[in-house]
């Protein structure tokens, strides 16, 4: 921070705190006010008109308890109320503030005011005993008032007291003794007085603001707590306990409220209490300040602190009270010492560039104000106004924004660390992803050359056959541990998903069993397969149902080191039971927990067991995967030697249909699959995918198979979108879907009587590959077809059967770009309408300014014709599909209106329109051609020429007819014009074209001839730009 911002904060915070003091010594100016002993409410409407404090010069009496019936004494003096009596009392009794003596107010009332009337009294703090007498009647008292100390009691608890009045005049006689406190006596607050109504209302609103004082400091002292429970380290503890103390503070002043909680409360213990309270508070403030910023506090002033406040409080429980009262002196030097040395410190943070420092400084600087009010009010030196309740509340805001502050800055720190942990996580997982995908390439490589060399070779013998059996088995070994880390990092990135249909269990079994039996060493394993080959066929993805049998299968040869393992299986509760059952004498009670312990494991929550067994990722992928299956795997109990593995896994949907019917059924169960895994995985595939699409995207498939739809529209939905299927691809031959309203197009390539490939050069007559994407679906033995595919117009392949996570990424890719190549057409669009020839205005301008003198009434006109012609040119709703022909017309004629008015002789135009003009046009589309044929066709003839607009309508099309007789082109320029821009024309026209074709699935019709001139013809279909209300708007 600057010098100077420094000094001008410096010079604010002083100018502040003076302030705060000056005002909390102001009354309000219309109050009445006691005067000399006499309090005139003849003027104010006596005591009807609330409640009214009974401030100002009130008669004292200095050693004597009067109750108003005996003469008056000589010894009179003047005090002020609210106020401290000691320099009224000290003289006559020469005790500082200890003694007795007695208050007297005369209250003048009106004449009206002879009839009896019900009065009350709010008695608040006077210290420490009194008795009040109204006219001579005694009418409430505290504690015991006595002319010796010994028969005096103490008691300062607030009350109300009412009476009945009559007469003009109220005399109130106060009797009060201190034998207590020895700085301050009497009455420090005033007393009130009006109506029943209007002192228990006054009450009220009192205690429910005390009330609500004291509910935002517990509330801060939990909120403090909390903080201090997440992070023990940063003395947030010492802010719960500085507001506790503010609390039992607050509760002993003002109406008291500690006296209501705590009945039987006496004067000594409340004594006691509340300087503990008022010790705290600075402690607490001084411990938090060292503990934020415990370098820079010295450690004397720790030592000195703690040994103060110790002896302090050891005084304060074993010494009487009129003793320690004359020790307040040094603990309000003690606390004006440690404010004072924790906001320098604070200063000097807050001026090093701590951010926090700031807030804490006028935080605690405010409480150190307030603090300093307290001590004028205990000391009676001022009063307990509005301004000692705005303190109170500018403290407590100040204490929220800092820990507002803090809780921001806490949770920038903790998302900064949660996005650097989800970098390191995601650079784990890919690294695992990287390795296990490089070591797919060498694996693959193993595995085939042994393969083939087996295959081939027919002069191995028996040895070397078993060998290169063993290295097929461990190459396909090593080759499911590699898709394992890759699955494992998948799994807990949530991004796994099945291709669900129907599986020939036994055969599956088969397979994976004559593999695994190649690892046995020695023949001291039997691995054998007890599965029927009638066993009903299961709902899974084969190739992970076979990743989940390996891996029961290899944890089951590390078990048994020596014995059995057997495969069964049965249809259990119409689920497929397969029961693993393991016999050897290395299977122990302990394996078996532990086996048990490892499949019950989560991996959010276990991680002993992940880091201690080598096997847990293994099995924790099988359990995933199997619950993925909508089955689950478990361990029961068994003796030791013997255990069992059992998962489950859902029957087919109809095992004794065709393997296409099953797999029909089974999409359901697939659907339901990919949203298990806690259902985490599809909730934050929808997130991801929602960050850019929604139900507006609209895909088309053609496709007339039954399984291959089945696959595809589960994944679809699963990102909302909108999917429209044709079963016939001769509709999309014959033009029967309006492809404009598609996004994406997938394609299957083989159909039934048609090629993919057709469809795809069908739609590329009308669209672009940027305009409207399509997806080719190809089989596995078509990859030497691709080169075709491509050149028939499609923009991506995807080999069947397809992956779901590859077709969601495939088709997000294609559906980005469609998006944003139609925000470049729109880009284009309103580059178009922002095309004002610089010249062309100049120009125009230019024929203003000659008319200006000579033909004023043409030139406004022209001025006219300019406005209309800009106006319809920057209209912001032109970059809309569609816009009333009315409009489009105008912007003809007043941009024809300019240049006739320019080369008058040179342009005549005609305007004939056949028909309603309650119909839509594409934006921009008559304007850019009338002015192409100005520009291009007439001005370029010596002797000008003639442009005629002609709108017409059959019972399809609406025709729109431009046609000009000038100098006309050659094919060969209008061929260039329509594949890019030239000097005879340019982007305009070529926008056009693409926007028609979009929207109605044809162009322009040109003819031109040279010295002939040009004619172009836009044909809108009826039923695609009819009228609509809404396009109204002017």
């Amino acid at each position: 921070m600057s010098r100077t911002r420094f000094i001008t904060f410096i010079i604010g915070v002083v100018a502040l705190f003076i302030a705060l003091n000056v005002l909390s010594f102001l009354e309000e100016e219309h109050a009445p006010k006691a005067h000399e002993g006499v309090l005139d409410l003849r003027q104010v409407g006596g005591l009807q008109e609330g409640d009214i404090a009974l401030n100002g010069e009130w008669l004292f009496y200095p050693g004597q308890l009067l109750d108003g019936t005996e003469k008056t004494s000589a010894h009179e003096y003047i005090a002020t109320v609210p106020g401290n009596w000691r320099s009224a009392i000290e003289p006559y009794l020469h005790k500082g503030a200890f003694g007795y003596g007695t208050y007297r107010l005369k209250i003048l009332l009106d004449a009206e005011g002879e009839s009896a009337q019900q009065i009350a009294l709010r008695v608040p703090l006077i210290r420490t005993s009194h008795t009040l007498f109204v006219n001579g009647v005694q009418i409430g008292s505290n504690g015991v008032v006595s002319t010796s100390a010994g028969q005096y009691r103490p008691q300062v608890e607030p009350y109300i007291s009412h009476t009945e009045i009559s007469g003009s005049e109220v005399n109130i006689d106060v009797q009060v003794a201190n034998y207590d406190f020895a700085n301050s006596g009497g009455m420090i607050e005033p007393i009130q007085i009006g109506s029943m109504d209007a002192i228990y209302q006054s009450q009220q609103r009192n205690v429910a603001f005390e009330f609500g004082i004291l509910v935002v400091f517990g509330f801060l002292s939990m909120i403090f707590g909390f903080m201090h429970y997440q992070s023990p380290r940063s003395g947030w503890i010492y802010m719960s306990l500085f507001f506790i103390s503010m609390m039992v503070t607050s509760s002993y002043q003002g109406t008291r409220l500690l006296f209501w909680l705590w009945p039987d409360l006496t004067y000594a213990t409340g004594f006691i209490v509340y300087f503990l309270s008022i010790v705290g508070l600075t402690f607490w403030m001084f411990m938090f300040v060292a503990c934020q910023l415990e370098t820079v506090i010295r450690r004397w002033v720790r030592y000195a602190v703690y040994i103060f406040n110790a002896a302090f409080i050891i005084l304060l429980l074993i010494l009487p009270i009129d003793m320690v009262s004359h020790l307040v002196v040094v603990l309000v030097i003690q606390n004006v010492a440690v404010y004072s040395y924790s906001l320098v410190i604070l200063l000097r943070s807050f001026r090093g560039g701590d951010p926090v420092a700031g807030h804490r400084f006028l935080a605690f600087f405010m409480f150190a104000a307030h603090s300093w009010s307290n001590v004028l009010l205990q000391l009676g030196l001022t009063h307990m106004g509005d301004w000692y309740f705005i303190q109170v509340f500018l403290f407590s805001g100040l204490f929220i924004l800092m820990f507002v502050q803090q809780f921001v800055l806490t949770y920038r720190r903790l998302k900064r660390l949660s996005l650097e942990m989800k970098r390191v996580e995601r650079f784990k997982n890919e690294f695992m992803a990287n390795i296990s995908d490089q070591m797919k390439t060498p694996l693959q490589a193993l595995i085939s050359i042994a393969d083939a060399r087996l295959q081939s070779d027919h002069h191995l013998t028996a040895d070397q056959r078993q060998d290169l059996q063993l290295l097929t088995s461990m190459g396909w070994m090593m080759r499911s541990m590699v898709d394992d880390i890759l699955d494992f990092s998948q799994i807990r990135e949530q991004q796994i998903y099945l291709t669900i249909r129907s599986v020939d269990f036994y055969a599956l079994v088969d397979e994976v069993v004559e593999r695994v039996r190649y690892m046995v060493y020695d023949h001291s394993i039997v691995i054998t397969s007890h599965v029927d080959k009638t066993l009903p066929r299961v709902a899974a993805d084969e190739q992970r149902l076979h990743q989940i049998l390996a891996g029961v299968l290899q944890h089951s040869l590390k078990v048994t080191v020596t014995g059995t393992i057997q495969v069964e299986a049965s249809v259990v509760n119409g689920m497929v039971e397969v029961r693993v059952h393991m016999q050897g004498g290395a299977i122990s009670l302990e394996q078996i927990a532990l086996t048990r312990a490892l499949f019950e494991s989560r991996l959010d929550q276990d991680h002993a067991h992940m880091h201690h067994n080598s096997d847990a990722p293994g099995l924790y992928l099988v359990k995933a995967l199997t619950e993925l299956h909508h089955g689950k795997v478990y361990v029961p109990d068994s003796e030791s030697g013997v255990m069992d593995i059992i998962l489950t896994l859902p029957l087919s949907a109809d095992s004794s249909r065709d393997e296409t019917q099953a797999l029909l059924s089974s999409m359901v169960e697939q659907k339901a699959a990919v949203q298990l895994v806690d259902n985490r995985i599809l909730n934050m595939s929808l997130n991801r995918s929602n960050r850019f699409i929604s139900s507006v995207y609209h895909i088309m498939i053609i496709d007339d198979d039954a399984l291959n739809l089945n696959l595809l529209l589960p994944i679809l939905n699963l990102d909302d979108y909108r999917v429209t299927v044709v079963r016939n691809p001769e509709e999309i031959m014959q033009g029967m879907h309006p492809l404009d309203e598609m996004d994406l197009i997938i394609v299957n390539r083989t159909l039934s009587g048609i090629s993919g490939t057709v469809i795809c050069g069908k739609i590329r007559e009308q669209f672009t590959m940027f305009e409207l994407p399509i997806l080719l679906l190809i089989s596995a033995w078509q990859g030497d077809r691709a080169l075709e595919a491509g050149l028939a117009g499609a923009n991506d392949f995807l080999r069947k059967p397809v992956e779901g996570s590859e077709l969601r990424v495939r088709v997000r890719t294609l559906l980005q770009m469609k998006r944003s190549v139609a925000e470049r057409i729109r880009m284009e669009l309103a580059f178009l309408q922002a095309q004002i020839k610089p010249h062309f205005l100049f120009n125009t301008l230019n024929s203003i300014a000659a008319l200006s003198k000579s033909k004023p009434a043409q030139m406004n006109e022209l001025l006219n014709e300019l406005g209309n012609y800009l106006r319809e040119s920057f209209r912001f709703d032109n970059t809309n599909p569609l816009t009333p022909f009315d409009r489009e017309l105008k912007l003809v004629q007043s941009y024809l209106h300019i240049e006739k008015v320019r080369f008058d002789d040179w342009l005549d135009f005609k305007i004939e329109v056949l028909t309603s003009t309650n119909f839509r046009v594409p934006p921009l589309t008559i304007q850019p051609l009338v002015e192409n044929a100005v520009r291009h066709g007439i001005m370029r003839r010596a002797e000008g020429g003639r442009i005629l607009i002609r709108v017409t309508r059959d019972e399809q099309f609406i025709l729109i007819t431009v046609k000009d007789d000038g100098v006309g082109m050659p094919t060969e320029t209008l061929e260039r014009i329509m594949e890019g821009p030239t000097v005879e024309g340019g982007i305009g026209i070529r926008n056009i074209e693409r926007r028609l074709k979009q929207l109605f699935g044809w162009g322009l019709l040109i003819h031109s001839s040279l010295e002939q001139g040009t004619e172009i013809q836009v044909r809108l279909p009826i039923e695609k730009v009819g009228f609509h209300e809404s396009d109204t708007g002017g």
